[in-house]
């Protein structure tokens, strides 16, 4: 019997993981992310429950099940993050047996509950044309090594695939840094949720050296592919049609993003891709910092030039963003 392919996203966050998963699901109709684009279940399969951010995952697992459960998640707060419960997401699954659902999102967690979830879904929506499913909740790469079991085991079930999306190192620190920053500022009930985030006092804190991380997932995955999105949004074309190769369809059309032009703090809300928004207005990434951040990203520049002999579009300098 054939298995079923199954989309892992490896992140990286605030390069515009939400746009081209908005893309390959409502436009391309290449992969479908069952009830939300980040269950994060997956992720709480290979933390220890003693780790911060394990209580801050489980509770937003805890509230989307709730939703899932009472048939209360369909256009629930769509105008805030990522969640792709509009009608036109759900409208396979409106048979999806949600006892299932239920013993999936509920402890104790299991790769067994995890791999019998994504079946279901697959089995669901492949009656609407699409190739796969997917799980865009992003594996962080400190914790990559304590997933290599989890994911050996999803590959007897399923043909593993992978991505990362990255971004000019710099401007995607920095955008995770601001967001820690707005999140920090939330009411203190909402805030103490993401006190793992602590990151709020330097985006030196935020670098991932792309080439080393990008190597180390196509070691476990093999069929893995990374995306620029500068290149995808603002490129000559040769990247869409690189993804397009990869996901072997085509895409003829993009989401939007906000992130592509880059307008940095001049930012404005689309309500389409509202989860880019939040802090990015905060603060200008002036010149001086993006320099004064590049010198501790440099190995980063510098892995990327020696592998491809060329930086991306706009990577590696500051950006005017009146003119962008």
């Amino acid at each position: 019997m054939t298995k079923p392919t199954l989309l892992i996203s490896f992140g990286c966050g605030w390069a515009a993981t939400s746009p081209l998963a908005y893309t390959l699901q409502r436009y391309v109709k290449y992969c479908h992310t069952g009830f939300t684009k980040e269950l994060k279940l997956l992720p709480l399969l290979g933390i220890s429950p003693e780790e911060k951010v394990y209580g801050e995952l489980q509770h937003r697992l805890e509230r989307i099940k709730q939703r899932v459960v009472s048939n209360t998640w369909e256009n629930y707060n769509i105008d805030i993050g990522h969640k792709m419960n509009l009608p036109e997401d759900l409208e396979p699954l409106k048979d999806f047996p949600l006892k299932l659902f239920d013993e999936c999102t509920s402890p104790p967690y299991t790769v067994d509950n995890y791999i019998k979830y994504y079946y279901n879904v697959w089995e669901h929506v492949k009656r609407y044309g699409y190739k796969a499913v997917a799980d865009h909740s992003k594996i962080h790469p400190m914790n990559l090594e304590s997933f290599v079991p989890i994911l050996e085991k999803l590959h007897e079930h399923f043909n593993l695939k992978s991505y990362i999306i990255v971004r000019d190192p710099v401007r995607r620190a920095f955008s995770e840094y601001l967001k820690a920053c707005y999140l920090m500022n939330l009411p203190a009930e909402q805030a103490s949720r993401y006190k793992y985030r602590a990151n709020t006092s330097d985006p030196r804190r935020n670098g991932v050296d792309y080439i080393t991380y990008f190597d180390r997932i196509k070691q476990i995955i093999p069929d893995s592919h990374m995306i620029v999105m500068e290149e995808l949004w603002e490129g000559s074309g040769r990247e869409k049609e690189k993804l397009s190769k990869f996901i072997d369809t085509p895409i003829q059309k993009l989401w939007n993003n906000s992130y592509a032009p880059d307008r940095g703090h001049l930012i404005e809300r689309d309500p389409t891709a509202p989860c880019q928004f939040g802090g990015q207005s905060s603060q200008e990434l002036t010149p001086q910092m993006y320099y004064d951040l590049k010198q501790s990203f440099q190995s980063h520049y510098d892995n990327w030039q020696k592998r491809y002999g060329i930086l991306p579009r706009y990577w590696g300098r500051p950006l005017n963003y009146a003119k962008t």
